[in-house]
């Protein structure tokens, strides 16, 4: 996968809206399903947040490009995939900061180098969560979906 971490910082720092921006999201998560929906849209943008347990399509496509959507979160802006803590960032830069934890969130994934560190975390409470509300992995109802 292409390193696009110059073209997040230097598309937060320009503050420059990319017409099109796609994020597919596991949908079971509420934590997920939160944080997506509190993107801010600014002018001349348009963000379409897609279910990845409602688009096993979309699944399967990502996954040929080898984006695991159990591994994370999938944000196209424009032409440029972003995966994991690069797609957090990329996300980061799109809240609008309300409450404490939103901008903990903001500053956590601010940086190339606090994104990959704290990533790893937020990738193990999601699994975690997903465990203690009995959901399965995206990609075992994908399976289930086929039989």
């Amino acid at each position: 996968m292409p390193d696009h971490r110059d073209a997040i910082g230097e598309r937060l720092a320009l503050n420059a809206p990319v017409p099109e921006i796609e994020v597919t999201y596991d949908g079971a998560c509420p934590v997920c399903r939160s944080v997506v929906h509190r993107l801010k849209v600014r002018p001349g943008e348009r963000i379409t947040l897609i279910d990845a347990r409602a688009a096993p399509d979309r699944v399967a496509a990502l996954a040929a490009r080898g984006l695991d959507l159990d591994e994370g979160i999938v944000v196209k802006a424009g032409e440029a995939y972003f995966f994991g803590a690069e797609a957090t960032r990329y996300l980061a830069g799109l809240h609008a900061p309300a409450g404490w934890l939103e901008r903990l969130a903001a500053w956590s994934f601010g940086s190339p180098r606090r994104a990959a560190l704290a990533y790893p975390l937020f990738r193990a409470l999601r699994r975690l969560l997903l465990v203690m509300l009995r959901r399965p992995p995206i990609s075992g109802e994908r399976d289930r979906g086929r039989r």
